[in-house]
């Protein structure tokens, strides 16, 4: 799949995770930043769910516009780390392609620059962070 669906970022927030006494994670990191995310896109019309733990690494959060519906997992393997996901019914996709899932990534990108706290927004494909994550881990 070459459809720029993966967004990353920098954030100025704190860390807000929450540790177990044996140092597991309870709460991953980004809860107030999803809240800042959902918040954001909620203001370009867009239909956002609370944002809902996934895992131990991350947060998900459920959106919908006028013909299609996405899910939107955060993570942090570094720099933010958004993946956005088409949930419309597969022969839906199949017609419009991957055409909706990159308008609507690019769509979410463009608000994230609303909120103050983050910076350094890149839209790419997942190979292409694939990539970049290799090309970091042999530099190290």
């Amino acid at each position: 799949m070459n459809t720029a669906n993966f967004i990353t970022f920098e954030s100025l927030l704190p860390d807000d995770s929450v540790y177990s006494s044996s140092g597991d994670v309870e709460i991953p990191d980004g809860k107030n930043l999803a809240a800042s995310i959902q918040q954001a896109l909620n203001c370009t019309g867009l239909k956002v769910s609370e944002p809902a733990q996934h895992s131990f690494y991350g947060w998900r959060m459920n959106v919908e516009d006028a013909e299609d519906s996405f899910s939107l997992l955060l993570q942090c393997p570094g720099p933010w780390l958004l993946i956005c996901e088409i949930k419309t019914f597969w022969l839906t996709r199949f017609w419009k392609g991957n055409k909706a899932l990159e308008a609507f990534s690019r769509r979410v990108a463009s608000s994230l620059t609303s909120v103050s706290a983050i910076s350094s927004i890149s839209v790419q494909t997942q190979e292409a962070f694939l990539c970049r994550e290799n090309a970091d881990t042999k530099s190290v």
